[in-house]
């Protein structure tokens, strides 16, 4: 029943919502969850920071920096150990608009996780960085974040199961980041940034 529900919402997303606007779109907008977008973004953050000595936007980009090599870690020990294959191995008539990173397996979905990794970290570490409309800018967050995880589904890479287990398991550990390993993380940077004369 799951099995079918899973196909049933890949068809709607990838064939009824189908159309030429879209096939332009969804692959740009599912690109920015790529690795090297993220990890590029993340280090400008991080370097940004140090220049303008603004211990927030470094510890952030710290916390960001950990978290995507956590996901990384953890939904490539799961990708391999569930071997599901991506739906335009095992369905017919998939619109196909990208080439997968993995052509082989499917969940959990690594964009999906790294994203919403990001998401989470900045939710909860938003009003460092703002004093206002916090909540707004956490909503447009959130949204940015589900309109990545259906991009996913459109461009064929992956079934919906695989993108909201990404999402889940990317909020996990973004949580487990921000809280059980925040301190330890930012004090071991800290001291490397600090022995390197990088922070004072």
């Amino acid at each position: 029943m799951l099995e079918d529900l899973n196909i049933y919402l890949f068809n709607l997303i990838n064939h009824t919502l189908h159309n030429g606007p879209l096939d332009i779109l969804m692959p740009i907008i599912t690109k920015l969850a790529n690795t090297e977008v993220l990890f590029l973004l993340v280090i400008i953050s991080i370097i940004a920071g140090i220049i303008i000595k603004n211990e927030n936007i470094r510890h952030i980009g710290i916390l960001c920096l950990v978290g995507l090599i956590l996901a990384m870690g953890v939904t490539f020990l799961l990708k391999h150990g569930i071997h599901e294959p991506r739906p335009y191995i095992t369905l017919s008539d998939v619109n196909l608009l990208v080439k997968a990173d993995d052509p082989y397996y499917s969940f959990p979905s690594g964009h999906s996780t790294r994203i919403f990794v990001i998401i989470t970290i900045l939710i909860f570490n938003i009003k460092s960085l703002f004093k206002n409309n916090t909540k707004l800018i956490s909503l447009i967050l959130g949204i940015i974040g589900v309109i990545i995880l259906i991009s996913r589904v459109y461009v064929g890479d992956h079934y919906p199961f695989d993108v909201i287990g990404g999402a889940i398991l990317g909020t996990i550990i973004g949580l487990i980041t921000n809280y059980y390993l925040k301190e330890y993380i930012l004090n071991i940077s800290d001291k490397i940034l600090n022995y390197f004369k990088l922070i004072k």
